[in-house]
């Protein structure tokens, strides 16, 4: 009952997954991968990978021409989730969005970012720790730095620049909010070749989807590996295996078939070598 169509070209898709640097003059552009992970024992796999920087054409709020789609609503308590939520004045994030990025104005400006998640956990946990981590900034920023304050009000920061990652613990909440705050961003043209096998992602279209109809699934793969795409359904039960087989450098699509399947919330899984993911699908009659 799945089809694959895979090596297609998916335009639509790639307008939202391939930002292209602008020529260096006084704009900069970057896309910055930031992956988060809980300590692995909820319903559903927990990680995911956030995306955030500059681009020429953003605005203050979101733009969806540059990816910035809204989410649906936070699955169920228990259930990892994460994503950029609104910071100040920032317009329009709705229920937040999975890449986030501000217009540049100037090297010595300052800007903020701020990150919700939802660990998943089982019954007498709660799903911490959670792990941030991210790439060498010093190409991207003169300065970066994270705050989180727990539920008991207990802050603490770190220095982005000089670490790459960050764990923290938050027992009385199921959900916790990150800060991130950078200044001085530069140019990212000289982005390494390891960099780009970050850039990737997952996105389901349409979301909600009528269950009659299907979904598209789609990626960008900017390496050979081994992928397996797998839908769950909101008690983390398998429910359908998508991919699973080696696959080339190209954009790739396949088709839920999901007309056997109830209504309801669903969460789609990709694993690509390094990579992991999971997106929120809702399935509608």
């Amino acid at each position: 009952m799945i089809t694959r169509n895979l090596h297609t070209s998916f335009s639509a898709l790639a307008a939202l997954l391939v930002l292209t640097a602008a020529p260096l003059c006084a704009q900069v552009s970057s896309d910055i991968p930031l992956t988060v992970s809980d300590h692995g024992d909820g319903t559903v796999p927990g990680g995911d990978t956030l995306y955030f920087g500059f681009h020429p054409s953003a605005t203050n709020g979101r733009d969806a021409a540059l990816g910035e789609e809204e989410q649906p609503p936070a699955p169920p308590e228990g259930v990892f989730d994460v994503r950029w939520v609104n910071v100040g004045s920032s317009k329009d994030f709705g229920q937040g969005v999975k890449r986030n990025y501000h217009a540049y104005t100037g090297s010595t400006q300052s800007d903020t970012f701020r990150l919700r998640v939802q660990p998943g956990f089982k019954p007498g946990s709660n799903g911490y720790p959670v792990t941030l981590a991210w790439p060498s900034l010093s190409k991207y920023f003169t300065g970066a730095a994270l705050r989180f304050v727990d539920g008991d009000g207990n802050p603490t920061a770190q220095d982005m620049m000089t670490t790459n990652s960050f764990s923290f613990t938050n027992p009385s909440a199921v959900s916790s909010t990150v800060t991130i705050i950078t200044s001085g961003p530069i140019s990212s043209a000289d982005v390494t070749e390891a960099d780009a096998v970050l850039n990737f992602s997952l996105v389901s279209s349409p979301n909600p989807v009528k269950r009659n109809e299907g979904a598209a699934i789609g990626y960008v793969l900017p390496y050979p590996a081994h992928v397996t795409v797998t839908l769950y359904n909101s008690l983390g039960e398998s429910v359908m295996e998508v991919v699973n087989e080696d696959q080339t450098p190209a954009r790739h699509t396949n088709h839920l078939d999901t007309r056997s399947l109830p209504a309801g919330s669903y969460y789609c899984r990709i694993n690509a070598g390094r990579f992991s993911s999971v997106r929120t699908i809702i399935l509608a009659d």
